[in-house]
C-alpha cells in the first residue's frame, strides 16, 4: 500500500511541477510576479537537495523510513493551518461594503485603460 501511494503521488508531483509556477505567476501581483517565480524556481532545487539528504541520513537509521514521512506530514500540517489564517482582501473589502470586486480587479483596470486610449 505504501508503494502504491507513492506511485499515485508521483503523478501529483508532475502536475504540481507544471501548474505550480503558472498558478503562482497568475495569482501574484504584477510587481511581484517575476521575483516570486524566480524564488519558486530556486527553492524547488534547494528543497530537492534537502529532501535527498534527509532520505540519505534516514536510510542509515533503524526505522529511518519514517523520518521522511514525518517531514512531509509536518509540511502538510503547516500548510493546512497557515492557509486557514490567510485573508482574502478582495472579499473582505466587499463584505464590509468597501468596494466592488470588479473595480479592484487589475484586469478591469487594464481594460478601462485600453478603452480610454482607443478613444
Amino acid at each position: 500500500m505504501f508503494m502504491g501511494g507513492r506511485f499515485i503521488l508521483g503523478f501529483g508531483v508532475a502536475f504540481v511541477n507544471v501548474s505550480g509556477p503558472v498558478y503562482s505567476g497568475e495569482m501574484a501581483h504584477p510587481t511581484w510576479c517575476g521575483p516570486l517565480l524566480g524564488l519558486y524556481n530556486c527553492f524547488w532545487y534547494i528543497g530537492a537537495i534537502v529532501a535527498a539528504w534527509v532520505v540519505y541520513v534516514a536510510n542509515t537509521m533503524q526505522n529511518g523510513w519514517r523520518i521522511p514521512i514525518y517531514c512531509r506530514l509536518l509540511r502538510a500540517l503547516s500548510s493546512s493551518f497557515s492557509s486557514s489564517s490567510c485573508l482574502n482582501p478582495l472579499n473582505g473589502l466587499s463584505a464590509k461594503g468597501g468596494t466592488n470586486l470588479h473595480e479592484l480587479s487589475w484586469l478591469a483596470t487594464m481594460v478601462k485603460e485600453i478603452q480610454i486610449t482607443q478613444l
